[in-house]
Order: structure tokens, then C-alpha cells, then sequence
């Protein structure tokens, strides 16, 4: 095989996580037991592979990255409260749980959205990799320093993985 002539150390698969928010390429790929890595979607608002996805590639020792860890959704507090109101007109988020004028301020005390974002990404198990990508180096520095900060305390955590624990239908980048 070409890996074992040396050709291939690694063997991996990526989502096209904007058409497929539920992961249904990447669990049935996993199922196949062939995989040393995989890219999938994962975000604050999109945490479905926690669920379907994260258990079974944990299980199997395959590396994880993560992408659309940050999108414009989860780039500031502003961009964040429309996908919040689509998301309990879709019946996605309980709108007597969340905030809809602040809907993050609980976690917000803790960093900005976009260090909550990434850290939320960066603590979940099985997690290996977070990808970051920006064009701006004061951007790429706050994003180091986020890398470097401690956890979210647990309450937290616990409280974003419930308020958003139905959501399927984004991945953060738009509404439609």
C-alpha cells in the first residue's frame, strides 16, 4: 500500500460542513473505521458534531479539527443577535432561556465572543486542532492569546452546550 511504501503517513476527510450541518458525510465515513484525521464543523452555535461526530472519532483515536470555529455570527455581539432571533423562530433555541437584547452576557464576562468561541471549540473532548484564520495581524494575536487563556469556567460551558443544544440549521457564516 502507498502507506506502507511511505507515500501516505495520514489519512484524512473534511466536510462541506455549509451543506451538511449534521455531519451525516462524516459519521457515515466514520463508521467505516478508515480515518487518522478528520476537518468537521463545529461551533458555538452549530454543535451538533459534539453529539454525532466527536464521541465516535474520539472512540477511534482520529485527530480532529475543528473549523468555522469563529464566522460572522460569533465575530461580535452585534452580528450575533439576528442568527439568535432566527434561530428561536425556528424553535431551535428556547426563547425564555436566552437574552435576546444580550444573548451571550453570561459568557461574555469571561472574554470576548470571539475568545469564547474558540476557547468553547478548543475545550471540547477530543479535540485536537482549531483552526483560525484571519488577514489581520492584531486579529491573529488576540487569537494567540485566546489559545493561551485557561478554560471557560464549567457553568458556563454547561450553559452555552444547553442553550444551543438544537440547533442545526447554522453554521454561523449567514441566515440563509
Amino acid at each position: 500500500s502507498a502507506r506502507e511504501a511511505g507515500k501516505i503517513r495520514f489519512i484524512g476527510i473534511t466536510e462541506m460542513f455549509g451543506e451538511d450541518r449534521q455531519h451525516t458525510m462524516l459519521q457515515a465515513a466514520l463508521a467505516d473505521d478508515l480515518w487518522d484525521v478528520i476537518m468537521v464543523g463545529y461551533n458555538l452555535l452549530n454543535q451538533t458534531a459534539r453529539r454525532t461526530v466527536l464521541p465516535v472519532a474520539f472512540k477511534q483515536n482520529v485527530g480532529v479539527q475543528i473549523m468555522f470555529a469563529v464566522r460572522k455570527a460569533l465575530g461580535n455581539p452585534e452580528n450575533l443577535k439576528p442568527f439568535v432571533d432566527a434561530l428561536i423562530d425556528s424553535g431551535e433555541i428556547e426563547a425564555s432561556e436566552i437574552d435576546r437584547g444580550n444573548p451571550l452576557g453570561f459568557a461574555l464576562a469571561h472574554g470576548t465572543l470571539p475568545d469564547v468561541a474558540y476557547r468553547l471549540c478548543r475545550d471540547e473532548p477530543g479535540v485536537h486542532v482549531v483552526l483560525s484564520g484571519t488577514g489581520n495581524a492584531n486579529h491573529l494575536q488576540q487569537n494567540l492569546d485566546t489559545f493561551e487563556r485557561g478554560a471557560l469556567p464549567s457553568a458556563t460551558m454547561g450553559q452555552l452546550h444547553h442553550l444551543f443544544r438544537n440547533v442545526v440549521s447554522t453554521t454561523g457564516q449567514s441566515l440563509d
